[in-house]
């Protein structure tokens, strides 16, 4: 019973760190462009890190932890990660046949695995992770468009 309890707070811990990583990389790349706040963009001058972006984060999911029942949060992060793959994935498609890493069909296949693990999602899910896409779009294309007005 030990020892999978060891591995289970192991994965738990890795999974949560690399989240961690790439989450605060890509809040840091959206701070750079304005995508988000700033303030988000700004790297540490010592450590080379992005410790604004890893401090929001941080926040964030403690906050979540603490106060929110997080199963239902998960299967709406599911919708958001797997739209992620999607996009990566189709990327990958458009890439030059030399640049490619493996044959087209494991992309397709990889979309249609994508596909298959939104079908096995709960409906409330896809529709709240969908409104919520759908509502954050929107909302970015507003701030887009009338920014130059603004500025």
């Amino acid at each position: 019973m030990w020892v999978v309890l060891a591995a289970a707070w192991l994965d738990t811990l890795t999974e949560a760190h690399g989240d961690l990583l790439t989450g605060t990389r890509v809040a840091l790349a959206m701070g750079k462009e304005r995508e988000l706040p700033s303030w988000l963009g700004v790297v540490h001058p010592r450590f080379r890190s992005p410790h604004h972006a890893a401090i929001a984060l941080g926040v964030i999911c403690a906050t979540l932890a603490l106060f929110v029942n997080l199963r239902p949060v998960l299967e709406v992060a599911n919708v958001f990660t797997l739209v992620w793959y999607c996009i990566v994935i189709f990327d990958s498609l458009k890439l030059p046949t030399e640049k490619r890493l493996v044959w087209p069909v494991v992309s397709w296949l990889a979309l249609g695995g994508c596909l298959a693990l939104f079908a096995a999602l709960p409906a409330w899910a896809l529709l709240t992770g969908s409104a919520t896409l759908a509502a954050l779009t929107g909302l970015r294309w507003l701030i887009r468009r009338y920014r130059p007005a603004l500025a």
